[in-house]
């Protein structure tokens, strides 16, 4: 199993976000994403709240322990520079840059996860890393964006 690590210094909220969309979209006997952060690794209620949104769970995304082993990580993504990057000389890197999360109100960490999202889904399909999905999974939308009834797409007008 290969292992991807989202890093940061000091804002934690979008290597948490990067790697519970990652860990929901990969196929978890392939891939699995760990985030870690130098610094204050607290999540904050505006990420809690935007990954809530797109029904992802805070508590399932787990930080990559000060003991771990690294020499598992195949790809280090890092948000801006990162000491971690040192400690990897064998990882493939990636650098992201975007806005840290710290201080942004809840419209502009949505924004935020949306940019995460779209890089974690290019990331995932370079890879070839993606998880299939059943059909109907695919016939509904989040509830932030309204439902459709069961089979609706699939209806002739």
């Amino acid at each position: 199993m290969k292992t991807v690590l989202f890093s940061s210094t000091g804002d934690a909220g979008r290597p948490q976000l990067a790697a519970a969309i990652f860990n929901s979209l990969c196929a978890p006997a392939m891939v699995k994403a760990v985030w870690c952060v130098e610094g204050s690794g607290a999540l904050l209620p505006e990420v809690s709240a935007a990954m809530k949104e797109i029904g992802l769970d805070a508590a399932e995304v787990k930080p990559l322990s000060p003991t771990s082993d690294l020499s598992e990580v195949h790809l280090l993504v890092t948000f801006g520079s990162d000491p971690t990057a040192q400690h990897l000389a064998r990882a493939r890197r990636e650098d992201w840059t975007l806005p840290g999360i710290a201080g942004q109100s809840l419209e502009q960490v949505r924004r935020i996860r949306d940019q995460i999202s779209k890089k974690v889904w290019r990331l995932i399909a370079k890879e070839g890393w993606y998880r299939l999905q059943p059909v109907a999974s695919l016939r509904f939308k989040p509830a932030a964006l309204g439902t459709l009834v069961p089979g609706a797409a699939f209806r002739a007008s």
